[in-house]
């Protein structure tokens, strides 16, 4: 019999999201866990907001270098900008308090929250909470709203290989994909998942489910940022941009939105270039939304073959076929 390295009790509380974590360390009217635990949840939104706002300059950037000089038209104008901010729900008087959160740690929200805590004042840090809650949330999907938008922007004017020259600028130039890549692929396989299951679930608020198998960790979205970047452009009529395959550029998928498409691009070929392996590798669903989950997995031994296949690329020797 195989070892588990995890209970499913213990998959589950991995899995969490930040509102259940805040819920938790409130019911406990410990200080210290409940300053500790906003603060983490901060941390890790503030980093995927900070990770999709730089992504989105070094994309124009990208175009400014490839293309020459860039005239501000349609997804490029703050007007647009502007129609996601507020389409998604944030208001003008909360703007100046979000950008505070955004700058770091010491701000008016984690400070309130810490102060009703050592005060004992329960019912305050809660409600403190539930506005930071809603801001940091909302810090992360603008970005990454913006992000998709501007990545159609991409593929509707410079096409598949357009869109692919600038997911490539976008991780050679930046910091994020440069450093985390070959820190997830130097980490012990079950702490690679805790650390994925937290950015996912607290980070891009996403609803996950976590499975051990005997050769792998897999991360089954529930409800993910794509789908909501998709659903949310639709609904709000923004459009969706449709990169067809199959490609490599599209996992050996038959559609894809130009964000998506980064799953393949960055974490599949860029990440072997990088690391060796599809770090991690991906089932993504593409456009077809509702018809299955998609899922990632962390792999306790070797990366299997078809994900490299499905990239266009050869497995290294030894690889399992699945």
């Amino acid at each position: 019999m195989v070892e588990r390295h995890y209970s499913d009790a213990e998959l589950a509380a991995l899995a969490a999201r930040a509102p259940a974590r805040m819920d938790a360390a409130i019911a406990s009217a410990d200080p210290a866990t409940i300053i500790d635990t906003y603060g983490a949840i901060e941390d890790a939104r503030r980093g995927f907001a900070a990770t999709n706002e730089e992504w989105a300059a070094l994309t124009i950037a990208h175009l400014v270098s490839a293309h020459g000089t860039l005239r501000p038209s349609g997804v490029l104008r703050l007007e647009r900008v502007a129609t996601i901010v507020t389409g998604l729900g944030l208001r003008a008087d909360e703007l100046e308090l979000l950008g505070a959160v955004l700058d770091g740690p010491v701000n008016p929200l984690r400070e309130r929250i810490s102060e009703a805590a050592l005060a004992g004042d329960l019912p305050a840090v809660a409600r403190a909470w539930g506005e930071a809650d809603r801001l940091t949330r909302l810090a992360g999907a603008v970005r990454n709203q913006h992000i998709s938008d501007l990545l159609g922007h991409v593929y509707r004017e410079h096409g598949a290989q357009g869109l692919e020259a600038a997911l490539r600028y976008a991780a050679d130039h930046g910091t994020f994909w440069k450093a985390a890549l070959p820190e997830q692929a130097a980490t012990a396989p079950a702490d690679l998942l805790a650390a994925t299951a937290y950015f996912l679930a607290v980070g891009a608020d996403c609803s996950l489910a976590l499975i051990e198998e005997h050769d792998r960790f897999v991360v089954e979205f529930l409800d993910c940022h794509c789908a909501r970047q998709i659903t949310g452009a639709r609904a709000h009529g923004w459009g969706v941009e449709v990169v067809d395959g199959p490609l490599p550029l599209t996992y050996g998928l038959d559609a894809v939105s130009p964000y998506q498409a980064h799953f393949a691009v960055i974490h599949g070929s860029w990440a072997i270039d990088l690391v060796g392996a599809p770090t991690p590798p991906f089932d993504c669903v593409g456009m077809a939304l509702g018809s299955a989950r998609c899922r990632n997995y962390v792999y306790k031994g070797a990366v299997p073959a078809r994900f490299y296949e499905a990239l266009g690329r050869e497995a290294p020797a030894g690889a399992p076929a699945v």
